[in-house]
């Protein structure tokens, strides 16, 4: 007889964003392990999020992960950059996105 333990969890338990999806704001949060306050918080700091009539709202995957990749790239605590000249917060969005759309 086999001793119980638990199983091991798979390394993606919640999913994958992928870029040529999208996603309802509820999805999204699960596969992101996020709460509503830390949503809001996205969408604050730019987290595009479009609506579809008055109750449901999706967001792109590529436009996730864009918005994601550009977090990032600003620092791991979040905090943007100072430009040296004014005091002004200083931004980078990339200009393509794999599996964005054609413009």
């Amino acid at each position: 007889m086999m001793p119980r333990g638990r199983k091991p969890s798979p390394l993606h338990g919640r999913g994958e964003i992928r870029g040529d999806a999208v996603y309802p704001i509820s999805v999204l949060m699960k596969r992101l392990g996020i709460a509503r306050n830390t949503l809001s918080s996205l969408r604050r700091r730019g987290l595009p999020v479009h609506s579809i009539g008055r109750r449901c709202a999706i967001v792109y995957g590529w436009e996730l992960l864009a918005f994601l990749r550009s977090e990032s790239d600003q620092g791991s605590n979040g905090a943007m950059d100072q430009d040296a000249n004014n005091g002004d917060t200083a931004t980078t969005v990339p200009t393509t996105v794999p599996g964005g759309p054609e413009e």
